[in-house]
Formats: C-alpha cells, sequence, structure tokens
C-alpha cells in the first residue's frame, strides 16, 4: 500500500492490525485512509487503542492527539522498549 507517496508494510497480529510507517506524516493519512475504509465497510479502527511506536529517538510526544509510546505491551508481554 502507498500512502503519502511512500510504501507502507500493513501486519495482522491476532485481530490486531499493525502499520509500519517511515514517518509521522504517514499517520494523519493512514488514518483518513482507514477511516474512508470504514465508511464502506462497517469496520472500525479504535483509536483510543492505537499506539504509535517510534522505533527510533522521536521528539514528538503526539501524532493526530494519539500519545506516542516508548514501549508497548502485546498480548500481555512487554518486549520492545525504544
Amino acid at each position: 500500500m502507498v500512502i503519502a507517496n511512500r510504501e507502507i508494510i500493513i501486519s495482522q497480529l491476532a485481530d490486531d492490525p499493525v502499520l509500519c510507517l517511515k514517518d509521522a506524516l504517514q499517520v494523519s493519512v493512514a488514518v483518513c485512509t482507514i477511516q474512508s475504509f470504514s465508511k464502506a465497510s462497517g469496520l472500525s479502527l479504535c483509536l483510543n487503542k492505537s499506539e504509535p511506536l517510534a522505533v527510533d529517538e522521536c521528539a514528538v510526544t503526539s501524532v493526530c492527539n494519539i500519545p506516542v509510546r516508548t514501549s508497548i505491551t502485546y498480548l500481555g508481554s512487554s518486549n520492545y522498549q525504544r
């Protein structure tokens, strides 16, 4: 999939989609694209459950009003910390 003129990777872990984006600029475009898909399909994205995680040093504290995390817990495991 191409968003903001850049290819992104979409992965599915259980029922949780994972978007691998190059930078924060792609987030708002991805959210708009997903919202358009939601209107057509009836499926929706819970932004309050979304967790952007920077894999490199990042001074940004939130993207699209979603707090950027420095670590995540997935299926009870807290394996990734930046």
